[in-house]
């Protein structure tokens, strides 16, 4: 019996000072790419007097590069396709008016300054 607790302690011990087996590298699992977390930043599309088109899908912004974006009025036809936002300062930072893409269609919007001066843009949206 004495002869049988020695042994099994020599196991334990054999067992105890053994190597530790490496484990293996973690695979990481793929990460769809319409997912957010697949590192891409989408941005918005930035238009201005000498890029008056753009292509968006569904969600993107728009956003208008103008002088004094505060100042310019905005309207979208027709309506419902885009969500329009007129440039604003809030005393800490200035806002360049802007539209959201709702629905797929082509939308013109037209940014109006206190001169009267126009300009007119075509959003495509897919």
């Amino acid at each position: 019996m004495r002869r049988l607790a020695v042994l099994l302690m020599a196991g334990v011990f054999l067992v105890g000072c053994g190597t530790t087996p490496t484990p293996s590298p973690a695979t990481p699992s793929p990460v769809p790419s319409d997912s957010p977390a697949s590192g891409e930043i989408v941005g918005p599309v930035i238009l201005d007097a000498d890029h008056t088109s753009g292509t968006v899908t569904v969600g993107r912004m728009v956003v208008f590069n103008v002088d004094n974006p505060e100042t310019w009025a905005i309207s979208a036809d027709p309506e419902g396709l885009v969500r329009v936002q007129k440039g604003s300062d809030d005393g800490s930072a200035t806002f360049n008016p802007g539209a959201e893409a709702l629905k797929p269609g082509k939308a013109t919007i037209t940014l109006t300054n206190p001169d009267g001066d126009k300009l007119v843009f075509t959003v495509t949206i897919e």
